[in-house]
């Protein structure tokens, strides 16, 4: 199996939402290299934003580059914008849209 990890899979696991055991679980499998699993360098700097402290985005940021089936994955200004063209046909937001753009290959 092969996903595209959105951000709110973090925050079920950071703020113990009501899935975030499933999310927990999903994560460590991703982790293992279990599962293969692809996040848009974009979402990693929307989970940032939200620790807001350099310490705990250093923490994140150290722990999910050791992940063995996860995949950062950068876009191009040209594929962001071919993303919001994407998102705008099908009623997403912007980092939606990029997370939808990616999983269409």
């Amino acid at each position: 199996m092969t996903c595209v990890i959105d951000a709110n899979v973090f925050l079920e696991v950071l703020y113990k939402r009501g899935r975030w055991k499933g999310a927990k679980a999903f994560l460590e499998e991703v982790k293992e290299g279990r599962v293969r699993a692809y996040i848009l360098h974009f979402t990693l700097h929307r989970i940032s934003a939200l620790l807001g402290r350099p310490e705990l985005v250093a923490r994140l940021l150290s722990e999910v580059a050791t992940w063995r089936g996860l995949t950062v994955v950068e876009t191009t200004v040209q594929e962001e914008v071919a993303a919001c063209q994407l998102a705008a046909e099908v009623g997403l937001d912007f980092d939606d849209g990029l997370a939808y753009y990616l999983s269409r290959g």
